[in-house]
């Protein structure tokens, strides 16, 4: 884009009070359907107030270009998008590191122990940096444990993919069964994928260690695997961002 160019585009008047309040009463309908829609698609309908409430904040902070009369229910639109998906995130990577998967799980893995749902905001900026470094670093296990366990843990990449579907997914055991091919069994194989990344995000991030008693060894190959990752590459830095 030119500078002249620059110069002529117009930007939606979101510092405006009176603009934002007649966007709200005009798209408020509109907006609160796609965030109940999105949310109970991805299992996580109690969710659906708080991601009304984040999008109109964020919108109200935004650069949006004005290109016409929807530019500004298009562009609210996809931020209750990334903020579900956002969501979905956080909640598969506390999901993953919480503790309570047993070897067999028994019944649903929900109730297979102490499982305590993470709360859904927290203030103290020490408790969210950490929140952001165990995501990036359960990312990077996703990418790269396979490489690195591959000649000791055959089924390293179909365990991962369990975890994927199951955590970060919200699928069923049933979907996860019928769209992977694969039988009950795939239970237990979600309880090893968890467990190395669980011992992978703790190397990183160096966080206080509550390995599953029945699947230690899973914990310690991940951990284990971490700790030669970050002697081997450059994409762990103390940030917590890729470079």
């Amino acid at each position: 884009m030119t500078k002249e160019e620059r110069e002529e585009t117009s930007f939606l008047p979101v510092n405006d009070p009176a603009y934002v309040a007649q966007f709200v009463h005009e798209y408020f309908s509109e907006l609160d359907r796609e965030a109940r829609k999105l949310c109970r698609k991805q299992n996580i309908a109690d969710f659906a107030d708080d991601a009304l409430s984040i999008t109109i904040e964020k919108f109200m902070t935004s650069r949006i270009e004005d290109r016409g009369p929807r530019s500004g229910i298009a562009f609210a639109m996809k931020i209750i998008k990334n903020t579900c998906i956002d969501e979905l995130r956080r909640r598969g990577r506390h999901a993953i590191l919480a503790g309570g998967m047993t070897g067999d799980l028994g019944g649903d893995d929900e109730h297979a122990g102490p499982w305590v749902p993470e709360p859904k905001a927290v203030s103290d900026p020490e408790v969210n940096l950490m929140a952001e470094l165990e995501l990036f670093a359960t990312s990077l296990g996703f990418e790269h444990l396979p490489l690195y366990m591959a000649a000791t843990h055959k089924n390293v990449s179909r365990d991962l993919d369990i975890v994927r579907r199951r955590y970060l997914l919200s699928m069923t055991w049933e979907e996860i069964a019928e769209e992977m091919d694969v039988d009950a069994t795939h239970r237990q194989s979600a309880a090893r994928g968890r467990e190395l990344l669980r011992g992978w995000v703790h190397a990183l991030c160096e966080s206080r260690p509550e390995p599953d008693a029945v699947n230690r060894k899973y914990w310690q190959r991940g951990f284990e695997a971490a700790l030669k990752f970050k002697e081997e590459s450059d994409l762990w830095k103390p940030n917590g961002r890729r470079v």
